[in-house]
């Protein structure tokens, strides 16, 4: 989770997760690290936006091929582009609203988030994902997920009432904490600096 305490608009702000296990190591596997590398469209102004990520942690570092546990994690920011307030304009917001988790009767810890948008733009933008964090009841987060990256439902005019993001749900979370942020941009990146994997996974 990100929060934007300044006055102005943070455009394109980079941000790499570190997750680590108990001996401080890298949790994940250095084949997928690239998915913890990613970019924040936008943060208006006294925005919280959700940062997530679903990669699965590493089975080399154990003498039992058992994959590794995570302790913690970190957010580390990058670079942003700092635009002035009266910019907003060209930002139109798409509001996410939870509505619900549903399970899998047979895997408990598949699911469904389910969440409507209501959109301010005028025209199409391009859409960087759908981001989600889940919190537990007391306000520690506990996991979250990016899905939906390039998908031309999302970040339109009209918004939508109802629709699901599938994902792992971890389990004693407390739902209606879930925080949930479309990743709309006025176009997709070109290319990227390897940082250190590449462009950003969004």
């Amino acid at each position: 989770m990100v929060r934007n305490t300044s006055g102005l608009i943070a455009y394109r702000t980079g941000v790499k997760l570190r997750i680590r296990d108990a001996q401080g190591r890298d949790a994940v596997h250095p084949v997928n690290a690239r998915e913890l590398v990613m970019e924040i469209p936008v943060v208006r102004p006294g925005e919280r936006v959700a940062v997530g990520a679903r990669v699965g942690t590493r089975d080399d570092v154990s003498l039992n091929g058992a994959a590794d546990k995570v302790v913690r994690f970190d957010v580390e920011l990058g670079s942003a582009t700092w635009l002035p307030a009266d910019d907003a304009a060209l930002f139109p917001t798409f509001t996410a609203t939870f509505r619900g988790i549903g399970r899998n009767s047979t895997d408990p810890v598949r699911g469904g988030i389910r969440y409507s948008v209501t959109s301010m733009s005028c025209r199409q933008m391009a859409s960087r994902g759908t981001a989600a964090v889940f919190f537990d009841s007391s306000g520690a987060v506990v996991g979250g997920t990016i899905d939906g990256i390039g998908d031309p439902r999302r970040c339109g005019t009209d918004g939508y009432e109802k629709t699901s993001l599938e994902t792992y749900v971890p389990k004693g979370i407390d739902e209606a904490r879930t925080l949930l942020t479309e990743y709309c941009d006025v176009s997709r990146p070109e290319g990227g600096v390897f940082r250190p994997s590449g462009a950003p996974f969004n």
